[in-house]
């Protein structure tokens, strides 16, 4: 099961950032391949290792790694380690 938490949301910021969170993706599991429309993410890898697919692009992630996707983007990660994917998340929407 995937482990989410919110570490601020749009609420909490007067710019056009929606959310930061911390996210663990358990060996095994993933994040599906989906889209967003105009927003931005930047995942960051703080731990574990994976493939990450990016507009139909296959990359491997590591602890380091920083992801983009741009609007209208298609992207996914797997965790492919024995450990968990940690990562942290933050979406920005386009003003």
């Amino acid at each position: 099961m995937i482990r989410a938490t919110r570490l601020y949301g749009q609420e909490d910021f007067d710019t056009p950032i929606r959310f930061l969170s911390y996210t663990e993706i358990p060996p095994g599991t993933s994040i599906g391949y989906h889209g967003h429309r105009e927003d931005e993410e930047i995942y960051i890898i703080l731990e574990g290792s994976g493939v990450m697919t990016v507009n139909g692009q296959t990359l491997q992630v590591r602890p380091g790694d920083v992801v983009l996707n741009k609007p209208w983007w298609k992207h996914g990660l797997e965790t492919t380690g024995d450990t968990p994917i940690k990562a942290i998340i933050f979406e920005v929407v386009k003003a």
